[in-house]
């Protein structure tokens, strides 16, 4: 075999288990994110410095900026973050990110065989010291990855690669760039330019840290592509934060050069990208909320018009039950609007002929209502069981509603929003009021964990029941006609039974939805 084959083998294997270390750390988060470990992250973002704090302490904990950011999205994707306080914490998983690559140039890589085999070695013994072995278990893999790609990296060859690139700083831009956007990593792309160590031409060092701050935004728009909008939001304001930022530097960036020349060339890529991240940052720290309304905009821009959104359930939170139950129950609340919206807009007399957007809703929401209703179902089973009681409880609860939610989604895109359009007897419009109040308190019971309404929507059903009741005395007997309206009114009450299930569910409240979010 060729020598340039072995260097070659290196370097790739070397990125392949960098990522996997990274990944790795990722799972061990995941892991350890419960009901508790939610709330206090709820608590914590609530004010500026704590959500930095925390966009840091996620970078740290997964090795990476770029897959933090990408739970920063998830955690505004299931409401967890306000506006704000996701990007701010999208700022500090950037500076968090800077840090963690300071801790990749230092030459520690030499060790990692020896943390890899003390780390294997406490894996195996007391449950307090797996514990230990088992957190830096995906260290010791970025190191041993480090460790390839250094000795990948020592040929005559790669040298003599990297210093015709000193010439041409917009094409190192541009194989960085494409390098982080396909890798989804921008410390992958940072760990290849620190192994490279001095066959890296000075002039490089900047492009590349340049390239890495903004190829993170490339992940975090695919990672946020089937999420809700608050997800999309916070995507579109990191490549605005990233991209004004990298902007805004490229004046400074001779000086900033100038600054950082006395360090090594591996130390000189840390305090670069320490610089570039910490210029972002104080850039927009101040103001957040300009890069929310910028997110905000560019995400409603790209809304599509006229159809209903698609189910927002992102699979890779299944590995984490504490926020798929979050992610679940939001979804469930937007089936109950679309329940409640065919419900109204069929049994609501009306004063005339049905509005165009009328019509449109009731050509769109049945097989939507359908569509997300199976969604909900295929998700909730996938979900991994929980370990931790109270997760699991809530588990249990949202379960328990989301079979009774099915069958009310069932019954309302049949039979009963059929009636759209038709016309209403005084005593059925009474009774069709009745029957809606009483399902929109269950349904609100549920969204705001609200006993009282559950408790209003149980009165309510006893007096739909007097006023079913009498509905079917007033029928005469015998005709089709007579048959179709009292399957109309069994469909009724099987709908606003399931409602009623769904308000029984002792769930934990869904977290603070408002009566303008659920209907």
């Amino acid at each position: 075999m060729p020598p340039w084959f072995f260097h070659a083998a290196n370097i790739a294997g070397g990125v392949c288990l960098f990522l996997y270390g990274a990944a790795q750390a990722m799972e061990a988060f995941r892991a350890s994110f419960g009901a508790g470990a939610r709330e206090a992250v709820m608590r914590f973002t609530r004010s500026k410095p704590q959500a930095m704090l925390f966009g840091a302490a996620l970078a740290a904990a997964t090795q990476d900026s770029t897959v933090s950011t990408s739970l920063a999205l998830a955690f505004a994707d299931v409401g967890m973050l306000t506006p704000v306080g996701s990007v701010v914490v999208m700022m500090g998983a950037s500076v968090g990110g800077a840090f963690v690559t300071l801790l990749i140039s230092l030459n520690a890589a030499a060790w990692s065989p020896l943390l890899f085999a003390v780390c294997f070695a406490m894996s195996k013994l007391s449950s307090s010291l797996k514990k230990v072995g088992d957190t830096l278990l995906p260290l010791s893999l970025i190191l041993l990855g480090m460790m390839l790609l250094r000795n990948g990296v020592a040929f005559p060859g790669m040298r003599t690669a990297l210093e015709g690139a000193a010439d041409r700083p917009f094409a190192v831009f541009a194989v960085a760039f494409l390098i982080t956007a396909v890798s989804q990593s921008t410390s992958a792309l940072i760990a290849l330019a620190v192994a490279a160590g001095s066959a890296l031409p000075g002039s490089a060092v900047f492009p590349i840290v340049m390239a890495s701050h903004l190829g993170g935004a490339v992940s975090a728009l695919l990672a946020s592509s089937g999420g809700r909008r608050s997800a999309k939001s916070l995507a579109a304001a990191t490549l605005v934060y990233k991209l004004a930022g990298v902007a805004a530097f490229v004046p400074f960036a001779y000086a900033a050069g100038s600054l950082v020349s006395s360090f090594t060339l591996t130390g000189r890529i840390a305090a670069a990208q320490i610089v570039l991240v910490l210029f972002n940052a104080a850039l927009f720290y101040p103001w957040p909320h300009i890069l929310t309304r910028c997110g905000d905009f560019v995400s409603r821009f790209t809304a599509s018009e006229g159809s209903i959104p698609a189910p927002r359930l992102d699979a890779d939170l299944l590995e984490i039950p504490a926020l798929a139950i979050r992610l679940l129950s939001k979804e469930m609340v937007r089936l109950m609007n679309e329940i409640e919206a065919t419900l109204r807009i069929a049994l609501t007399r009306p004063g005339s002929r049905p509005s165009k957007e009328h019509q449109l809703l009731m050509r769109l929401l049945p097989a939507a209502m359908g569509e997300l209703a199976e969604a909900c179902e295929r998700y909730m089973y996938a979900i991994h069981p929980p370990s931790e009681p109270e997760t699991m409880r809530e588990y249990r609860a949202v379960s328990s509603a989301m079979l009774a939610l099915r069958e009310a989604s069932r019954l309302a895109a049949g039979r009963l929003s059929a009636l759209a359009g038709g016309a209403r007897t005084p005593q059925f419009a009474r009774a069709a009021a009745i029957f809606l109040s009483a399902t929109r308190d269950a349904f609100h019971a549920f969204a705001l964990g609200n006993s009282e309404l559950a408790r209003r929507a149980e009165a309510g059903k006893a007096k739909f029941d007097r006023a079913a009741f009498e509905l079917r005395r007033a029928l005469p007997a015998g005709s089709r006609r007579n048959s179709a309206a009292v399957d109309v009114i069994s469909d009724m009450e099987a709908l606003l039974r399931s409602a009623l299930n769904v308000a029984r569910a002792d769930l934990f409240g869904a977290g603070g939805y408002t009566n303008e979010q659920i209907g």
